[in-house]
């Protein structure tokens, strides 16, 4: 079993997409109950649960406050880690429908989460001892519209080392229609690997 890392200011990650798009994730602030994140190449602040590393809230550009997260897609890395553990975040998703969109019932889309396997991975920062997860998404009145994300997520890094977005249009309209501006920022330059990083 796998604990959330502890992240020290600092901390940073760079990726190359491949598309050839270069950008980096670094620490920015580190808070009682939280780590403060500026990600990619997005004007907004994101803010990590200490104890799962799901995504809590998000800073927005000229905003001194924070603005909850609700998506199914903050929580891409859910702690402890353990091979087989799954988990469907639908209650969040749901409330979080309710809330910014004012649809009741049933959600939009089921979201699942599945641990499958520890794998070795290379990519350019080196081969590392990683756990592959699948996320996996389907709309709810037509199971045909479906897509899957893949991370491998290293506890040597802390934090994920690839990334790999299939039926990249289905995620954008999923972001789309959600307003998930986590899910957005994660989808914007598509499929990447790790090339370096630095741990304070």
């Amino acid at each position: 079993m796998i604990d959330a890392p502890i992240w020290n200011i600092g901390d940073k990650w760079t990726y190359k997409s491949t598309t050839g798009v270069i950008w980096t994730n670094e620490v920015v602030e580190v808070k009682e109950d939280s780590y403060v994140l500026k990600m990619r190449r997005s004007k907004n602040l994101y803010g990590f649960d200490k104890r799962t590393m799901n995504v809590k809230y998000i800073i927005k550009e000229g905003s001194k406050g924070t603005e909850n997260i609700w998506g199914a897609s903050g929580r891409f890395l859910d702690f402890p880690v353990v091979v087989g553990r799954e988990w469907c975040p639908e209650l969040e998703f749901k409330r979080f429908l309710e809330n910014r969109l004012h649809i009741i019932g049933e959600p939009i889309y089921l979201s699942r989460f599945k641990i499958e396997d520890v794998e070795e991975v290379t990519v350019p920062a080196g081969t590392l001892k990683s756990y592959a997860t699948l996320f996996r998404r389907m709309r709810t009145r037509n199971e045909a519209l479906r897509g899957s994300i893949r991370l491998w997520y290293s506890p040597e890094v802390k934090t994920w080392i690839k990334i790999v977005i299939e039926n990249g249009s289905f995620w954008i309209d999923s972001a789309r229609r959600t307003k998930d501006v986590f899910l957005a920022t994660i989808l914007a330059f598509g499929s990447a690997e790790l090339i370096s990083y630095e741990s304070k």
